[in-house]
């Protein structure tokens, strides 16, 4: 989770997510609790925060997986 809390914490801070105010969402942001565990890793703790941050973890998981994703292959291009 801390490289994907990482990434995640790059895009906001580069201004490049776009999440047109939802209000769940940023009521999970705000609700949520960074926590270290014994590895020294940082994550989101659902029992140190005060309300429901699913929405933050699927965001931030979201966010870990994109780079691997594979790149969309143009159709059009092969066939010409």
């Amino acid at each position: 989770m801390s490289p994907a809390l990482r990434d995640l914490e790059q895009v906001l801070l580069e201004s490049n997510l776009a999440h047109g105010g939802h209000p769940v969402l940023s009521m999970c942001v705000s609700h949520t609790v960074i926590a270290l565990d014994d590895a020294g890793n940082r994550k989101p703790s659902k029992r140190k925060s005060t309300a429901q941050i699913d929405g933050l973890v699927a965001l931030t998981m979201a966010i870990g997986v994109a780079p691997l994703q594979a790149k969309p292959i143009d159709i059009a291009a092969l066939i010409a």
